[in-house]
């Protein structure tokens, strides 16, 4: 009767898999714990739990995974989604991954039972992610490579945390003035706030009619809003274009031509004027007589 509860006891976590995956929150951890069943000793469930805490370390992709410390007799006592999804949510862990260790003789094989949970899938709501069956041989020292694969295919279901983001305002000193971030148009001011912008260092610009662009890099951190306030500078106006039409069909040519025509007839004019006047003169003289 005792070797068929320990038995029972090992397949509890197994026999509650739901295999129905979630989506996380975006930069939560996956918890781990674990503990004995059946003749297992507890140095065999804390290294099972140190072994997963290395393969999680370099299988899931952006996401940390820790061990959750004081949680062995909570997790023991869960027979559900819901009741390990309180566990997690308690300290805080998007992803649970439970181990229970156990053998049915001293020297048995050690079984590793391990279940994966998600968190929250909606609502406060817990869902099972998938379960893996580990066989250990007994004397081993290796157990991350013992447990490697298998747990390496339940792990993969974990996604990656969307990456983080911020957001960004940007102000100018006109209204209308087009605004560019790394090259695509966000809109014009006034602008509100733009969401979901990714973090790291960006290259923005503004651009008016008539003024100089405003260019500047910006670096964006998640959860936090960067502002740029845009002084746009007026730019002085454009000479005139050359004119290019021959010399003689410019206004200024036909100027010169008619001043210069207008100051002829007037020297005319007084030429003119002046030799009458001399003449008139000349024939109201005296006569001087002839000398003998």
């Amino acid at each position: 009767m005792p070797r068929v509860l320990a038995r029972l006891a090992l397949c509890v976590v197994c026999a509650l898999a739901l295999a129905a995956p979630g989506v996380a929150s975006a930069d939560e951890s996956l918890g781990i714990v674990a503990f004995e069943t059946g003749r297992a000793e507890p140095a065999a469930a804390d290294s099972a739990q140190r072994a997963a805490l290395e393969v999680a370390s370099r299988t899931l992709s952006g996401r940390p995974a820790r061990i959750i410390e004081g949680a062995v007799a909570q997790a023991r006592g869960c027979r559900d989604a819901t009741c390990l999804g309180a566990l997690g949510r308690t300290h805080g862990d998007a992803y649970v991954l439970v181990l229970g260790v156990g053998r049915t003789s001293a020297g048995a094989p050690y079984v590793v039972s391990a279940r994966l949970v998600v968190v929250d899938v909606g609502a406060g709501a817990s869902s099972d992610v998938g379960m893996a069956q580990i066989e250990v041989p007994p004397g081993t020292t290796d157990w991350p490579a013992a447990m490697g694969s298998s747990l390496e295919s339940l792990l993969h279901q974990v996604p990656a945390p969307p990456a983080p983001v911020g957001s960004l305002l940007v102000t100018a000193n006109v209204a209308g003035a087009e605004v560019f971030l790394d090259g695509n148009r966000l809109g014009s001011t006034p602008l509100e706030a733009v969401p979901n912008v990714a973090v790291g260092r960006h290259q923005l610009r503004v651009r008016s009619d008539r003024h100089a662009d405003y260019l500047v890099d910006v670096d964006v951190v998640g959860g936090v809003e960067a502002r740029v306030d845009a002084e746009l500078e007026p730019m002085a106006p454009p000479p005139p274009p050359p004119d290019t039409r021959p010399f003689y069909r410019r206004p200024w040519v036909w100027g010169v031509a008619g001043a210069v025509v207008v100051t002829g007839v007037i020297v005319a004019v007084v030429v003119a004027t002046s030799g009458e006047s001399t003449g008139g003169a000349a024939g109201d003289a005296v006569p001087i007589p002839a000398i003998e």
